[in-house]
């Protein structure tokens, strides 16, 4: 399948007609064109930006002899937002939601609405158990301007999205089949793209990007500048990332450069001097690359351009939708679409209740008026009279009946109150009287007797643990004869 890449940065177009096949790319054609100074209108974030884009890419691929045909767009970071952030390990639906939250926080309020997608770099994570992922964002209403434009045009957009995570999917590639050819190529692996305006920075480790960065470089900057840049950078990138087996700085095996500025003489070498790291040229493993990627149609005459040209490859890009800014835009059309489509069912369900609240209006009227007239009737109060009579009576029953069972049950307490006070406290004794005590469960006894002492024993039994007690005060009076009078209460020690 044939695909026109197109590659936006901030001061050039990239152009390449490539062929795909398989696992192969070839790029037949390739072209470079400066852009001018404004040359959107001002910032990427609206339709009619994309419009101007849509405009100068035609005109490109018209001067560079370019067919209309299906098209794949990749943004630097001076159209589509690119940040890289660390987080614990989660599930794709709650990095989805994160990056939207991240992507609001970044942008300014009043930049309307962004796509926003997370691509999550895979399984590989750090000593601390965080994890790597990375949000794209590029405005809506650009792209839907910028397709619109190109459809218009005879361009069929097919997938757009960020230049770093094209040239993430192109570089894992090219280094898998450098690695099975080349095996000494180590496992730790920088892979650069430096193209006019943009450094494109990559870190794999075992065949998989573990770090990814954009950085904008200057017009003026030259090779000097440009290594200082690039090693410094490099430095820091590799300060700062954890070897998994350690939790220590990581140590990298080998650095692959790739892009225009890759052309200059001496510079693989130079940062190979300066870093201590081999490092090569992408066109050093062109022969190890046929199988992957080659230079077909007019490129093939010209091979020196094969490090230029290879980040435009693209082709397991096209195929990646959960970066691909265009099935975003299209989701978040068929989210609309479905959430105006349950405001709109809510709506008329609303609309029905509301139509329908005279008729039961009415039907309710109608119902009030039938008991009202019912109630008037002197059938109705003679019937509400007798169920009030009902009423009382069956409450008076139930409280004779309640009243009843707990005389019944406070006899019988007593009675076996009476029983033992009869057969322990008050054995032999000449009883005068018996009452209700104080208690609910007590009696009062007046009684006399000539022997006290057993009384007083029977007493202390009652007080050390047995079922009765007598309670205080205990009246005690000796009369004539050796008889003594007494005045208790007597109660069970424990519920019966």
């Amino acid at each position: 399948m044939k695909l026109l890449s197109v590659r936006v940065e901030r001061r050039h177009i990239h152009v390449a007609e490539t062929e795909t096949r398989g696992g192969l790319v070839s790029i037949n054609r390739a072209r470079a064109f400066p852009l001018p100074e404004n040359p959107f209108g001002g910032p990427a974030d609206s339709a009619e930006a994309g419009t101007a884009l849509a405009a100068l890419i035609s005109d490109m691929a018209v001067r560079g002899r370019l067919e209309p045909m299906p098209v794949m767009l990749f943004f630097d970071s001076s159209v589509a937002l690119y940040r890289e952030y660390r987080h614990r390990k989660a599930s794709r639906n709650e990095m989805r939601g994160r990056a939207l939250l991240e992507t609001e926080a970044l942008l300014p309020r009043d930049r309307g609405r962004y796509i926003a997608e997370c691509e999550w770099y895979g399984p590989q994570g750090t000593p601390s158990g965080s994890q790597a992922s990375a949000i794209c964002a590029v405005s809506e209403p650009f792209l839907r301007g910028l397709s619109k434009a190109l459809k218009a045009r005879g361009f069929r957009p097919r997938f757009a999205g960020s230049a770093l995570a094209a040239w993430s999917d192109t570089a894992k590639g090219l280094l898998g089949a450098i690695a099975a050819a080349d095996p000494g190529i180590g496992r730790n692996v920088f892979a650069l793209d430096l193209s006019a305006d943009s450094m494109r920075l990559l870190l794999f480790v075992g065949g998989e990007p573990v770090h990814r960065r954009e950085y904008s470089l200057d017009d003026g900057l030259d090779e000097e500048g440009l290594l200082d840049c690039l090693c410094r950078e490099l430095r820091r990138v590799t300060l700062f990332s954890e070897n998994r087996e350690g939790g220590r700085p990581l140590k990298p095996d080998y650095v692959l450069i790739a892009g225009e500025r890759a052309g200059a003489p001496g510079l693989a070498e130079r940062i190979a001097g300066r870093l201590g790291v081999p490092c090569g040229g992408l066109g050093d493993h062109a022969g190890q690359l046929e199988g992957v990627l080659r230079l077909g149609g007019e490129m093939a005459e010209r091979p020196g351009l094969y490090p230029r040209v290879a980040s435009l490859a693209g082709g397991p890009a096209a195929r990646a939708r959960h970066r691909n800014f265009l099935y975003g835009g299209a989701r978040r059309r068929r989210e609309r679409a479905v959430t105006l489509a349950a405001f709109a069912a809510i709506s008329l369900l609303a609309a029905a209740a509301m139509a329908a609240l005279p008729i039961a209006s009415h039907s309710l009227a109608a119902k009030c008026a039938r008991e009202a007239e019912t109630i008037e009737r002197p059938l109705y109060a003679e019937a509400r009279g007798l169920l009030k009579t009902q009423r009382g009576l069956s409450l008076q029953l139930e409280s004779r009946a309640a009243e009843e069972s707990y005389m019944q049950e406070k006899g019988l307490r007593h009675a076996a109150l009476l029983y033992l006070m009869g057969e322990g406290l008050l054995k032999g004794a000449s009883i005068e009287s018996v009452a209700w005590g104080r208690g609910a469960d007590s009696i009062r006894a007046i009684f006399t007797t000539d022997d006290i002492d057993r009384f007083l024993l029977e007493k202390e039994k009652a007080d050390a643990g047995g079922s009765l007690r007598v309670n205080e005060p205990l009246i005690m009076e000796k009369l004539d004869g050796g008889l003594w009078r007494c005045d208790v209460d007597i109660s069970w020690r424990r519920p019966v």
